[in-house]
């Protein structure tokens, strides 16, 4: 105990003042959400006599109505001297108050935090007036409850605050509460509990107790509470641990679980379900009894010294499960960046391919000026009909007419087809030209239709001897002349072509470039997925460094006690042999006895500090 007093005196003055040990005062640290009925579990403990619980709750919330977040800021509760209010913020104490004027301090201090415009270095401390306290209660415990605000406070200048409370007085407080809901069980996670001090519940159980409120609320536990015929404090904590453990926490010691209830939610059993009140009330009564000598317990002078002693150990088990999360977490970001950059190369081959497609299909593209000069340069070097022909041929009849026509119009569409052709070759197309060899076809047999009903009509005028000389020559003036309206007709029909090919063209284009914008958003997604996964890995670094900062704090505060704790124990040891060479034999045996046995606590208590 000397070593202990001699290392808070070591500490700053804040630290100091509210963690002097006077009297077996305890210091009890509660932490949880708001709404969980918090208020009324720190007047219990503090030894608030039953008949003013209810108008102390009234006088703390600030004016704040029922049904919302009354903790305002960090506040630590303690016994005033007198039948006053006390209040005492950054060290400055306000003159005492009485009912009506605390309750509008608390309301300025609770608008100032909501403003953030409230500045303090340590938690508010809050002297309540010794006429509302038991005074068999009170005499039996005195303590000083640390409230912190609910998970996720006011503002972000009060969950700084929050945090740096939290950081000096957690390691100093004799035992740490943990309060929520029995139908609320998340509370306990490591994930949601924002508090890093509160998130080494499960490392060093010793120091945490968890206190649900609420437990017999739920229709699942009453109906539970129905058919148990025989309850234990022992059976409703392995319910509870039962259904923590659904939420992936293993309870090792369940003697740590304080399921309680009070309030509303008890009073609302023994109206609706007297058999079951009566069955458990005398079971949650007890619970609350454990719970007092639990926390009076812990500020012994033995478990004080065992709990400094093992922060050693604490540290060791936080700086482990840190580095297995930092490497787990990291490792994590480093998988979905490999993701994220197998997805980015996906895109970006699939964007050159398809832009590649892109170009081809482009160059594939017919020029309507091209193709109508490939189509006048076919027709000035080809002649549609030989010259020759007729000189070789003496049409005598009506059937030799026939004949020569038939012959004309197939040259026609031979020379259409290689007309073409030839515009395939140059341009290096491979497509299907069906459909406008059939137009052509059919231009040319409508026109050959007609020019043979022509002819014919003619022949009647004519007599039978009459040589078709004249006719044929007639004949082959018209097929000449046709040459000009073919030409015209094809040059029109290959401009059509052009038109409806490149239409074509566009539309498969259009439907690559759907890929390209898929793969720029691809590209563009996957981009911010990994500079956001850069932050988050600036984040796990940052985290880290900062957790291994306040590890050194909290190592070198260990460090120092466990030097101050030392130094006490080889200064006893010293003091006993001294006094065992001056004692006479028959009490020297027993002087050594005892230098052997504070040697062999020496080495046990500082067993955790090997490395300090």
């Amino acid at each position: 105990e000397r070593a202990r007093k001699d290392f808070i005196s070591s500490l700053d003055k804040d630290l100091q003042a509210n963690f002097q040990s006077d009297g077996g005062e305890v210091t009890v640290v509660l932490f949880g959400k708001t709404q969980v009925g918090k208020t009324t579990l720190i007047l219990k403990l503090l030894g608030i006599n039953e008949k003013s619980i209810l108008n102390v709750g009234k006088i703390l919330r600030g004016g704040v109505e029922s049904g919302k977040p009354s903790t305002p800021t960090t506040i630590l509760y303690k016994e005033s001297a007198s039948d006053k209010w006390v209040l005492s913020k950054n060290g400055n104490l306000f003159p005492p108050m009485d009912d009506c004027e605390i309750t509008e301090r608390l309301r300025e201090l609770r608008d100032d935090v909501e403003k953030g415009i409230a500045s303090h270095s340590g938690p508010v401390v809050l002297s309540i007036p010794t006429k509302y306290f038991d005074s068999e209660f009170k005499n039996y415990l005195k303590i000083r409850i640390l409230d912190l605000p609910g998970i996720n406070p006011v503002n972000p200048e009060e969950a700084t605050h929050v945090r740096m409370i939290a950081e000096k007085y957690v390691p100093l407080a004799d035992l740490i509460l943990l309060v929520g809901r029995a139908d609320d069980l998340a509370f306990i996670k490591p994930g949601v509990l924002d508090l890093p001090q509160m998130k080494d519940w499960s490392i060093v159980p010793r120091r945490f107790r968890i206190i649900t409120t609420y437990s017999t609320y739920s229709d699942s536990f009453r109906n539970w509470l129905k058919k148990e015929s025989e309850l234990s404090k022992e059976l409703m904590r392995n319910k509870l641990a039962t259904q923590i453990a659904t939420h992936g926490i293993v309870i090792k010691d369940s003697k740590l679980l304080y399921p309680l209830d009070y309030g509303d939610s008890w009073e609302n059993l023994e109206r609706e379900s007297p058999n079951e009140f009566q069955k458990i009330k005398y079971l949650v009564n007890e619970f609350f009894t454990d719970l007092v000598k639990d926390i009076k317990k812990s500020a012994t002078a033995h478990n004080r010294i065992m709990q400094v002693t093992q922060l050693q150990t604490h540290i060791k088990l936080r700086i482990e499960s840190a580095e297995i999360k930092y490497n787990s977490d990291k490792e994590k970001a480093v998988e979905e960046c490999l993701k994220i950059s197998y997805k980015l190369d996906k895109c970006n081959i699939l964007r050159n391919a398809v832009a590649t497609e892109i170009k081809a299909m482009e160059m594939l593209c017919l020029d309507a000026k091209i193709v109508d000069a490939q189509i006048v340069s076919s027709l000035e070097c080809n002649e549609i009909i030989e010259s020759d022909f007729e000189l070789s041929v003496k049409i005598k009849n009506k059937l030799a007419v026939k004949e020569y026509l038939s012959y004309c119009k197939n040259l026609l569409m031979e020379f259409c087809e290689k007309v073409f052709a030839n515009i395939i070759d140059v341009n290096n197309l491979n497509l299907n030209l069906e459909i406008y060899r059939k137009k052509i076809n059919k231009h040319i047999n409508d026109w050959f239709f007609v020019l043979l009903a022509n002819l014919e009509g003619q022949c009647r005028i004519f007599t039978f001897d009459y040589e078709y000389d004249d006719f044929a020559t007639e004949a082959k003036k018209i097929v000449k002349s046709k040459e000009i309206i073919l030409s015209s007709f094809i040059r029109s029909i290959a401009a059509d072509y052009v038109m409806t090919y490149n239409q074509y063209m566009s539309v498969r284009i259009e439907n690559k470039k759907k890929y390209v914008r898929w793969a720029n958003r691809g590209i563009k997604r996957a981009t911010d997925q990994l500079l956001a996964q850069d932050n988050i890995k600036l984040q796990i670094e940052k985290r880290q460094k900062d957790f291994l900062e306040r590890s050194k704090d909290s190592h070198e505060l260990s460090k120092k006690f466990f030097n101050i704790l030392d130094s006490h124990f080889l200064n006893e040891i010293n003091m006993r042999v001294k006094n065992t060479r001056s004692s006479s034999a028959s009490f020297r045996l027993i002087d050594l006895c005892s230098i052997v046995q504070l040697f062999e606590e020496r080495k046990k208590l500082l067993s955790n500090g090997e490395e300090c």
